[in-house]
């Protein structure tokens, strides 16, 4: 399913998995393994690690660094889990910022806290009502062409 949406947004040369916020785990990320088994066809690279930001704080420039240099790339990202969207927001400008094109991106879960804003409890309510199909892929279908 996931392996349609990604081949959906080339032509990229290459899908980079966002680096896991835990400083214990160790390269490579297992969605790095999974990806490599769904037979895409296109290269899963190493070109971001951990930089010096904390991530108790919003997205930043510095939350990642580039793993090794590289002629520009066209990148299809994929993260783990969105939360605040920090750590992909964060992925996709250190890429950027290095001369490469971030073309899409693939988030794998959702976590939403309904507690913590009004806009987080409006958007979880609006969900919980949708029905759910695996044909639909609640929410980014409809904005993926």
């Amino acid at each position: 399913m996931h392996g349609g949406r990604i081949t959906g947004r080339a032509p990229f040369d290459c899908i980079v998995v966002v680096p896991s916020a835990n400083p214990d785990r160790p390269p490579p990320h297992p969605l790095h393994t999974i990806l490599s088994q769904l037979g895409l066809q296109v290269p899963i690279r190493v070109l971001l690690r951990r930089g010096p930001a904390s991530w108790v704080q919003p997205a930043g420039r510095d939350g990642f660094v580039l793993a090794e240099k590289c002629s520009p790339q066209r990148v299809f990202l994929v993260d783990d889990v969105y939360t605040t969207g920090a750590r992909i927001n964060s992925a996709a400008a250190a890429l950027t910022d290095a001369g490469h094109e971030v073309r899409g991106a693939l988030v794998i879960a959702r976590r939403v806290n309904p507690d913590y804003q009004p806009a987080a409890a409006t958007f979880w309510d609006h969900q919980r009502a949708q029905p759910f199909t695996w044909s639909d892929s609640p929410v980014v279908n409809r904005f993926i062409t």
